[in-house]
């Protein structure tokens, strides 16, 4: 009876120092991707994956730091590496669970990177494909807030295509849905009201209504945006396009 109770102590134990190296690396990760430290950041979410694999939350911030990353490389060819990476963590959240509004979102996000360096042929398909992911989030959750910023700027992007890639894109891919910059803004909006705070959301808000001449609601978002405390890395860069709009409207 002794030795057994000894070995339900020590497999206790075993799982207790598990639970404690997981909370370990994630509240160092968590203290990086805070810090702006985000290749660290990286590095630690990945050995954090290791131990566990399916966490959502985890996969979803390596997409968007891998997103991150390859926005602010300067050359073209740099950009392309972190767009992959953070495809193949997409790919992994949806293997967890297919109708998250997390994965989903996650692989309309890191696809939204690649499509820019697709062959137009691809570009009609990968765009429905876009859209297709960004839908499923948010039929998985009505007010998911990243995902409804990102299906407004699907709207605004293809909204703002020229006629002649408009007509490429038709002619390579019939399916794709209609775009509106109304849409865009009505989803933009939508966001904000969810979450005034998503400092990306409503930049992108400002630069639609500055486009369709409406400086004024433009220069009343920024004015609120760029007194906003950033949350992360992607705040920092956004708020700094907040500040740079709002100049070039005074």
């Amino acid at each position: 009876m002794k030795k057994l109770l000894l070995l339900l102590v020590f497999i206790v134990n075993l799982s207790n120092d598990g639970i404690s190296q997981e909370n370990s690396l994630l509240t160092q990760a968590n203290s990086f991707d805070v810090k702006l430290n985000t290749e660290e950041a990286l590095k630690l979410y990945d050995q954090f994956l290791i131990i566990e694999p399916k966490n959502m939350n985890v996969l979803l911030r390596c997409v968007e730091l891998n997103a991150f990353l390859g926005n602010v490389q300067k050359e073209s060819n740099f950009k392309v590496p972190f767009y992959e990476k953070a495809k193949i963590y997409a790919e992994k959240a949806l293997i967890v669970d297919s109708l998250s509004p997390l994965s989903n979102y996650s692989m309309a996000l890191a696809m939204g990177c690649l499509i820019n360096f697709m062959p137009l042929k691809e570009k009609g398909q990968t765009s429905r494909q876009i859209y297709d992911f960004a839908t499923k989030s948010i039929q998985a959750d009505s007010n998911y807030t990243k995902a409804i910023h990102l299906l407004a700027t699907w709207n605004y992007e293809i909204a703002s295509l020229n006629p002649a890639a408009k007509t490429a894109l038709k002619f390579f891919f019939k399916g794709i849905p209609k775009a509106t910059e109304e849409e865009a803004i009505y989803l933009y909006e939508k966001a904000r009201k969810l979450d005034p705070s998503m400092i990306s959301n409503n930049v992108h808000l400002s630069e639609a209504y500055k486009k369709i001449g409406r400086a004024d609601l433009s220069i009343e978002i920024l004015q609120a945006t760029i007194r906003l405390a950033p949350k992360s890395i992607e705040d920092v860069e956004f708020k700094k396009k907040a500040k740079a709009l709002l100049d070039s409207l005074k």
